[in-house]
């Protein structure tokens, strides 16, 4: 029998009581400047790079001087403790944004490569005309080219890019607008963590301390259910084009059907590969109906075994995780 003081319940204890009291007002301060952040943004109209400026000086106002106040000691000792937090704060900056702003000098070039030279609009013009051969060639050149411009300019630059080059020809054979520019917009969203200029993952890389490339990958298998919604908007179109009940079923149907997807790009059933590779196929098959299908009542009946299934893989996926 364990004693007490044994297990996994005393060692969270042990790790909470870790924290001190200034770890709690650091935490309360570091929230508090964010509600006023979106207040200054939000009700007062800031612009953006005023408001943070403020924000970042405010912060650092407060937090200097709880921290001289909290440390025990005479002033000298006080002043002491401050001045070797800021000098670690500097290093602590400096060793976490060298990093990104070459990524973000790599971005400039890459940028100017595209736009300024003009090669780039001609290109994906000539591909966006062969594409208007049929509808589902036009919205396969259209992911290409959005995946192509975000391997190296940012997700607003993408989308606008291009928008000017694939909008046109979608409007041309019968799409709608709004559903061709939320298209775009979703492929500019997935070039914010595509490789291999993955901006997100550089971020996330230098604050957990992993590999970039592993951060990145894992990136896009998390998201892989997100390339899915990218593509049944054009199923989906009551999502954009008709608000109320209607919007709101279609919602609940994507939610469903990128959830199955989730769970079985994710999800476990069975502990050998043998096994849970066709099963988890045959749960993306389902949620493949539910997302491309022609809405009608067989899309609406497979969400009773979509979700019966997503309730499984979850369960067999904690119960093969716990039990490994």
């Amino acid at each position: 029998m364990r004693g007490r003081g044994s297990g996994p319940t005393s060692a969270l204890v042990s790790v909470i009581e870790r924290f001190s009291k200034i770890d709690v007002v650091n935490t309360a301060i570091f929230f508090a400047f964010i509600v006023v952040l979106i207040y200054l943004m939000g009700v007062l109209w800031y612009e953006a790079s005023r408001a943070a400026l403020n924000i970042a000086i405010g912060l650092f106002i407060t937090a200097s001087v709880l921290r001289m106040y909290f440390h025990p000691g005479k002033i000298s000792d006080k002043i002491k403790e401050w001045g070797r937090c800021f000098r670690r704060a500097l290093e602590a900056f400096a060793e976490v944004t060298a990093p990104l702003v070459l990524l973000l000098a790599m971005l400039g070039v890459m940028v100017n490569l595209f736009v300024v030279s003009g090669w780039m609009i001609k290109l994906m013009g000539l591909l966006a005309t062969i594409g208007e051969f049929h509808v589902v060639a036009l919205i396969g050149v259209g992911f290409v080219i959005g995946v192509f411009l975000g391997l190296g300019i940012p997700p607003s630059a993408c989308y606008i890019l291009s928008a000017v080059i694939v909008i046109p020809p979608m409007t041309r054979i019968g799409i709608n607008p709004w559903v061709a520019h939320f298209f775009l917009f979703f492929i500019a969203v997935i070039s914010e963590y595509s490789p291999p200029t993955s901006l997100v993952a550089a971020v996330a890389s230098r604050i957990s301390g992993a590999s970039f490339m592993k951060t990145m990958m894992v990136t896009l298998q998390i998201s892989l259910p997100f390339f899915f919604l990218t593509f049944a908007i054009f199923n989906w179109d009551i999502l954009l084009l008709e608000p109320g009940l209607a919007q709101m079923a279609a919602l609940g149907v994507l939610i469903i059907g990128c959830s199955t997807a989730a769970a079985a790009i994710h999800g476990r059933l069975f502990e050998r590969k043998r096994y849970d590779l066709p099963s988890k196929f045959v749960v993306l098959i389902v949620a493949l109906f539910i997302l491309f299908y022609p809405r009608g009542t067989l899309s609406a009946l497979a969400l009773i075994p979509a979700v019966a299934m997503i309730i499984l893989v979850l369960r067999r996926s904690q119960k093969i995780f716990v039990s490994s």
